[in-house]
């Protein structure tokens, strides 16, 4: 089974569903799909997910978010964006450019999570680069997706 594969059969067992920030006025600003990770990611700081079907709050405000919710939120603003783009623009934010984004492999939800942080890190993704992820994939396998 090749990358693609495998991301989708995860992703299929899964609620898809576009995910909004909870009562947020905030205008999104974007002009490419990098911007509009990182904008998601700085909102999730400040707004819970809620999700549009359910009506439901799927994560608090505060926490980090897996590339599925941040390409649930990218689907509001963008519906014709996929999860690879996404995973690619990660793998992007986290190693190339550098940029204000912080991940880790959360235990406790068996999926690679990130957030917004207000301060550049020399290395951008912080949690064991060996660790395969929810999808059986190293995270450097993300930049060729």
């Amino acid at each position: 089974m090749n990358n693609r594969e495998l991301v989708e059969n995860y992703i299929n067992n899964f609620n898809q569903s576009i995910l909004i920030f909870n009562n947020c006025k905030e205008e999104i600003i974007f002009d490419n799909l990098d911007d509009l990770v990182l904008e998601v990611l700085r909102l999730a700081r400040d707004y819970d997910s809620l999700n549009i079907d359910t009506n439901l709050i799927e994560t608090c405000c505060g926490r980090r978010r897996s590339v599925l919710d941040i390409w649930r939120h990218c689907k509001f603003y963008n519906e014709e964006v996929i999860i690879y783009d996404v995973m690619r623009s990660i793998y992007n934010l986290c190693y190339t450019n550098k940029k204000s984004i912080n991940g880790l492999y959360c235990d406790e939800i068996h999926r690679r999570t990130f957030r917004y942080v207000d301060y550049r890190y020399d290395f951008g993704y912080t949690g064991t680069i060996s660790a395969i992820d929810e999808f059986g994939l190293l995270f450097e396998e993300w930049k060729d997706i």
